[in-house]
């Protein structure tokens, strides 16, 4: 007798919920109503699910607050409209607007990303997210990892942001290369005519061998080309780069190409032992690069270079050229030969010359 008088308060209550506040209780093993503060609450317990529309709701325990028209879930909470389902120790969700506040190892999975945080806001109508501390995003479709302390979604503009120490973490499948960018913040832009990521303020961008730093940088995900802005500054095995802005061409992830544009500088390190450089100017320079190796740089208007050279006699000296155009050719990442094209002048300093030699 008792078991069905509960059971038909609970089918009561399912339907009240149903009719008025579109949300329906589908199953609680306990139910107890009482107020607080003047506020007349209802609290469920064991097994709870609830249904709202396409969204369902399951817990161990939730209260609900009639006036704010809000659930507290709490205990294994699980909360999934079929697209988006989230995971997390207590979720305060609001019905009217189908906005939740969840807290305590949250995680969202959708078709595409799986999200970690600590805290997170996340609508179910516009699918807009806010989340913070130790945020952690994973794309399963272009296999990128994205973590960071505080990060947003913005769904109408397709745009999201991560922020304080962000870090973006490219694999690609084939080759299993790997692009790190850190930065304090880090943008994506997922519309058609634009798919970029942006990494802005104190940006550190490795890959292999290449470390590069610069202010900000834009990596264009179908162009697979990354440009740098703001004093940029490259290393590249024994090599160090300079220029006002630089581009950095991918193949697969894999480096290809990096082109310095204006004040363009190449210094590369001759011998360990005495710290000579050999040095490459230009208003222009790309630097290629072949099976993960310098293979050859061209410095294009306004071309001086200085490098050093032994003779078939094991004699040693400084070449200094200057030219509209100067090539640089390397086998094995070592120097080869030099092509000195248009307005060529050029000068030869023994090993005795014991003057430093400045490069204009």
């Amino acid at each position: 007798m008792v078991r069905n008088v509960i059971l038909l308060s609970l089918l009561i209550i399912a339907n009240l919920f149903g009719q008025s506040q579109g949300i329906e209780l589908i199953h609680a093993d306990k139910h107890i109503g009482k107020k607080v503060g003047g506020e007349q609450l209802r609290i469920f317990e064991g097994n709870v699910h609830f249904q709202q529309d396409t969204i369902h709701m399951w817990c161990d325990r939730a209260v609900m607050y009639e006036e704010k028209e809000k659930i507290d879930f709490e205990g294994h909470v699980i909360i999934t409209d079929g697209k988006s389902t989230i995971r997390a120790k207590k979720i305060e969700y609001y019905w009217q607007p189908q906005q939740s506040y969840c807290y305590g190892q949250v995680r969202i999975k959708t078709e595409k990303d799986s999200l970690y945080s600590e805290y997170l806001e996340y609508n179910f109508k516009d699918g807009s997210a806010l989340a913070r501390e130790n945020l952690y995003l994973f794309n399963r479709e272009n296999l990128t990892h994205i973590w960071g302390q505080y990060g947003f979604y913005n769904p109408q503009e397709k745009f999201s942001q991560v922020s304080i120490q962000a870090h973006l973490m490219k694999i690609d499948s084939a080759s299993n290369d790997t692009l790190n960018i850190f930065g304090q913040v880090l943008q994506y832009f997922d519309r058609k005519e634009e798919r970029k990521a942006v990494a802005i303020d104190s940006v550190t961008i490795l890959q292999g061998d290449l470390k590069a730093v610069c202010d900000t940088a834009i990596y264009w995900i179908e162009k697979d080309l990354a440009v740098l802005k703001h004093n940029p500054r490259a290393w590249y095995e024994d090599s160090r780069l300079k220029a006002v802005e630089m581009e950095v061409y991918f193949d697969s992830l894999r480096l290809k190409r990096i082109t310095l544009i204006g004040e363009a500088e190449a210094r590369t390190l001759a011998d360990s032992t005495t710290g000579e450089e050999d040095v490459l100017k230009g208003k222009l320079i790309h630097f290629h690069i072949k099976n993960k190796k310098a293979e050859r740089i061209i410095a294009i208007d306004n071309a001086s270079s200085l490098y050093y050279i032994t003779d078939e006699n094991e004699e040693r000296g400084a070449n200094f050229a200057t030219a509209d155009t100067i090539k640089i050719f390397f086998q094995a990442g070592r120097l080869d030969s030099i092509s000195i094209i248009g307005g060529a002048r050029g000068t030869y300093y023994p090993e005795a010359f014991k003057k430093e030699i400045d490069v204009e």
